[in-house]
């Protein structure tokens, strides 16, 4: 239902009510400011900023969580390449030693 009905039934829903006599954005008797004009403008806000974050990805960068398998940022894999290497031998020289 919700896949095959829902959807038709708002898109008829809204062009019915685009349609009536009072047109759309008329609810009950709510005034149309501020209540038709805050709700209007919460929605134009959400779609802004999801087009900055789809534009502008940059400005979101401070809100990601950092992945917990980039330990090694800022080193290069040369660096990193040569700390394995180190860590590596010195195991071996210290499992050596134990025999």
């Amino acid at each position: 239902m919700i896949k095959n009905f829902v959807p038709q039934a708002c898109i008829w829903l809204f062009f019915n009510l685009l349609t009536s006599s009072k047109g759309a954005g008329h609810y009950g008797d709510y005034p149309i400011r501020p209540y038709q004009i805050l709700g209007l403008l919460c929605f134009i806000l959400a779609i802004f900023l999801f087009f900055i974050g789809l534009l502008v990805p940059e400005v979101y960068e401070n809100l990601a969580v950092p992945h917990p398998d980039l330990a090694l940022v800022g080193i290069d894999e040369s660096e990193a390449k040569e700390t394995d290497d180190n860590d590596e031998s010195s195991e071996k020289s210290s499992l050596a030693s134990t025999v």
